[in-house]
């Protein structure tokens, strides 16, 4: 028999569509905001203070709406290397990237993970690699080089040495992502972000253990602690959920495409919030990257897709 309520299952689509435009906004924004906070805070002790912060919220958040954790066996010790590895490692090179190039450039290198992770996924076996995938990752890749090559008023050995930390701190993320995949179904997707922002938090305290013993905390001003509140309650906490959610109703494939604006954004709003204003050659990586992302994650969403539609279909006729 027909479903009863398509019109509900599109207004939920709509709604989880909404809530990712909403993520892709809090994340553009996000590494701006990031730059403002290092006005008043050093950076690995910045890392430290949001991610103590976020991950005991993300704890608390995920033990009331799901209870506690149930961790098959050999999977928490999975869970602490990719805590580890997307969150401490990610955190730590992110973080030298922030303090050592432009935004703009931040929020393209970081926009290049999906493509990144199309990469890995082949390389390891987990997915075949097909004619428009390899031609997303050539574009990706292109405007990255065309990214990392901006030759403004800033250019330096030392911009560059941000920039190719950043492009390897979004390769641990690619790393992370394809970790998660291989648990994502032994363990529900928020009790992963809880349980990997837990176990990365510990290496980001050591890390930023001397500069929170440095930082003036009467001093900082007003902009600094709305910064903080904003990666850490927002970005993380918020976003995280929303992002959840989505992945929950619309799937991880068509969830990963809206993360493609996130470069745009990202550029964008940095000329606004830091007077970083986007040189031509940027926004045409951007282009490319974006075009690359899309492209790279096309055909996993269209797959995605037909596996949604054909569970709904079986769904229906029971």
């Amino acid at each position: 028999m027909t479903s009863p309520a398509p019109a509900a299952d599109a207004r939920r689509l709509h709604r989880a569509e909404l809530g990712l435009v909403l993520v892709v906004l809090i994340w553009s924004a996000n590494i701006a905001v990031m730059k403002w906070a290092l006005d008043d805070f050093p950076p690995f002790a910045f890392s430290a203070l949001r991610f103590s912060i976020s991950s005991l919220i993300l704890c608390a958040l995920a033990w009331r709406l799901e209870g506690p954790p149930r961790l098959p066996a050999g999977t928490g010790w999975r869970l602490c290397l990719l805590g580890v590895a997307g969150n401490s490692v990610y955190q730590a090179l992110f973080m030298v990237g922030l303090t050592h190039t432009r935004v703009g450039n931040i929020a393209l290198l970081v926009g290049s993970a999906p493509v990144q992770v199309a990469l890995l996924a082949w390389l390891t076996g987990i997915e075949r690699l097909t004619r428009t995938v390899v031609l997303g990752i050539a574009l990706a890749f292109g405007g990255i080089a065309l990214v990392v090559s901006v030759k403004g008023p800033e250019f330096s050995a030392t911009s560059l040495i941000g920039d190719l930390a950043v492009l390897t701190a979004s390769l641990g993320w690619a790393v992370y992502t394809l970790g998660v995949r291989t648990i994502s179904d032994q363990v529900s997707t928020l009790w992963i972000t809880a349980a990997t922002a837990l176990t990365g938090t510990p290496l980001l305290i050591i890390l930023g253990a001397r500069q929170l013993g440095e930082v003036q905390w009467g001093a900082v001003s007003q902009r600094g602690w709305l910064a903080i509140a904003y990666t850490t309650l927002v970005s993380l906490v918020l976003a995280y959920h929303i992002w959840n959610v989505s992945i929950r109703l619309v799937g991880s494939a068509r969830t990963s495409i809206f993360s493609a604006g996130i470069p745009l954004g990202g550029l964008l709003l940095a000329w606004p919030m830091l007077g970083e204003k986007p040189q031509p050659i940027q926004l045409t990586g951007a282009a490319l990257i974006v075009s690359g992302v899309l492209l790279a994650r096309r055909r996993e969403a269209g797959r995605a897709d037909r596996t949604d539609r054909t569970v709904r279909a079986d769904k229906a006729d029971k």
